[in-house]
């Protein structure tokens, strides 16, 4: 069947075409442009063709088409290779769980499909790494050089990155353990804006904000340690560590301080 399947396939598409045991863990960091799913019987017909023709064709591109069961039904969806960073909780990309997912995958590609291709990589071992929930390492470090936090935006960018910043509450705790071996101050990436002043209508200060969706989208952890104004008059987001405590600190823009870089793992 497979070879039948593989034959049809090539007198239509001029890119190669695989059968491949894709872990799922790989597939759920993958961009899906098609939500739906289609039976895996029209596998021969216009969708799969209407969809390779807008996201497959070209040199180098690779997408993936994993099978899985649904209502005792063998079906399938589609998947290109483009990281998506943003796919955090159940069902991810994919639409389906691992025991829904029948372990293999038909890929198209203009070279060899093999199983190093799947691995996702690491952070050096220079650097901290945690694994955030969408599957991709998060790396970041600390600098133990003190500048303003436009400054240390400057030198992140340099470096491929951003001021870093926290997804989950346990990679939170995990910075801080981190960041706790001594006294110190340093800049990640929120802010809040204070161009009408950083307090609320009664008086609240306002809330800061993750400076990107890749920093992270979880806005609760750029507040919720401690008190976020110390001064009161800071948009940009520290974090302090004094007598074995950790407080949030709103830094005005001349205030310098250590700072921490952090990227997705490439």
């Amino acid at each position: 069947m497979c070879k039948i399947l593989f034959f049809l396939f090539s007198q239509v598409f001029s890119t190669l075409i695989y059968k491949r045991e894709v872990p799922f863990d790989f597939l759920a960091t993958r961009t899906r442009p098609v939500t739906k799913f289609y039976e895996f019987r029209e596998f021969f017909g216009d969708s799969i063709q209407t969809a390779y023709d807008e996201y497959c064709a070209g040199p180098k591109l690779r997408c993936y088409f994993p099978i899985a069961k649904q209502n005792n039904t063998l079906a399938y969806t589609m998947l290109t290779e483009t990281p998506n960073y943003n796919c955090s909780s159940f069902p991810y990309c994919i639409g389906f769980n691992q025991s829904q997912y029948q372990n293999y995958s038909i890929v198209f590609s203009d070279t060899d499909v093999l199983p190093e291709d799947f691995i996702l990589p690491n952070c050096t071992t220079s650097e901290f790494s945690f694994t955030r929930p969408n599957g991709f390492n998060w790396c970041f470090n600390i600098t133990r050089v003190e500048l303003t936090h436009k400054e240390a935006e400057i030198q992140c960018k340099s470096q491929n990155a951003s001021l870093n910043g926290f997804q989950t509450i346990q990679e939170q705790e995990y910075f801080q353990s981190v960041f706790n071996t001594e006294n110190g101050l340093v800049s990640l990436g929120a802010r809040r804006d204070c161009t009408d002043g950083c307090q609320n209508a009664d008086r609240t200060f306002k809330d800061m904000v993750w400076t990107s969706s890749i920093i992270s989208t979880n806005q609760t952890l750029a507040n919720n340690i401690n008190s976020v104004d110390v001064d009161g008059c800071g948009d940009n987001l520290g974090l302090s560590y004094s007598n074995g405590e950790n407080t949030y600190y709103d830094l005005t823009d001349g205030k310098t301080a250590s700072y921490s870089c952090g990227w997705y793992a490439v």
